[in-house]
C-alpha cells in the first residue's frame, strides 16, 4: 500500500509542492514505509521554530490529505 501511494504523490509532487509553498520530497523511506516529507533547517530548537514547524505541516496535511483520499478510494 505505502508504496502505491508512493506512486500516487511521486506523480502528484509538483502539485503538491505548488499548493503548499513548501520544497516537499516523496520517497521510498525504508522496505516497509514510504513518505512525503519537508526538511525545515534550524539553528536553535525554540518556540519560533515549533509554530514554523506547525504551519508547515498543517499546510502539508491540507494539500496531501484530499489526495490520499481519493487514491484510496480509487484504488490508485
Amino acid at each position: 500500500t505505502n508504496l502505491r501511494l508512493l506512486g500516487v504523490f511521486d506523480r502528484r509532487l509538483v502539485e503538491v509542492r505548488a499548493e503548499s509553498g513548501q520544497p516537499v520530497e516523496a520517497e521510498h523511506w525504508t522496505p516497509t514505509w514510504a513518505r512525503v516529507h519537508r526538511v525545515i533547517p534550524y539553528e536553535r530548537l525554540d518556540a519560533a521554530l515549533a509554530d514554523e514547524t506547525v504551519e508547515a505541516l498543517a499546510q502539508l496535511i491540507v494539500v496531501t490529505q484530499p489526495m490520499l483520499e481519493e487514491a484510496i478510494e480509487s484504488g490508485g
